[in-house]
């Protein structure tokens, strides 16, 4: 994880414009704003392009993974 403070935020902006899942979407938001990562913060624009207002979440044998909205 750590080694993901190093993106480069132009080039994740350009991956995710072309990415069509929300869940990947908000699963990097996530992990990112979780690090405290800086390029984390101007991700949301992508989520609100593929699905805002909604939260997707599943069960696993380790627990609950949810992905919230917002």
């Amino acid at each position: 994880m750590m080694s993901l403070r190093n993106l480069r935020p132009d080039v994740l902006d350009e991956f995710l414009s072309h990415c069509h899942r929300v869940k990947v979407v908000r699963l990097v938001r996530d992990l990112g704003l979780e690090a405290d990562f800086s390029w984390a913060r101007g991700l949301q624009k992508h989520v609100d392009r593929l699905g805002a207002g909604r939260r997707w979440s599943n069960q696993t044998r380790n627990g609950r993974l949810t992905l919230k909205p917002e």
